[in-house]
């Protein structure tokens, strides 16, 4: 069996399927937003001590997500 093969050689890539970007995005967000309401409310001798970087990745991941949301409305 030959490590490479030509071009010619090849199948043709499959199709990509379809996917709702959009709703993989909100359901992301909506995760982060019950992670840091959990930490905030349900755990607050968490957020009180030394591990603050609990919550802020909460934070950065509803940012991220945010940031995903607007440049998925301009494709």
């Amino acid at each position: 069996m030959p490590l490479f093969l030509n071009s010619e050689d090849r199948k043709p890539a499959p199709e990509a399927p379809k996917v709702n970007i959009r709703a993989a995005i909100i359901v992301g967000l909506i995760g982060w937003m019950a992670a840091l309401l959990f930490l905030l409310f349900v755990e607050p001798a968490q957020t009180a001590s030394k591990e603050t970087w609990w919550p802020l990745t909460c934070i950065i991941g509803i940012g991220l997500g945010l940031v995903a949301l607007f440049f998925e409305r301009d494709r």
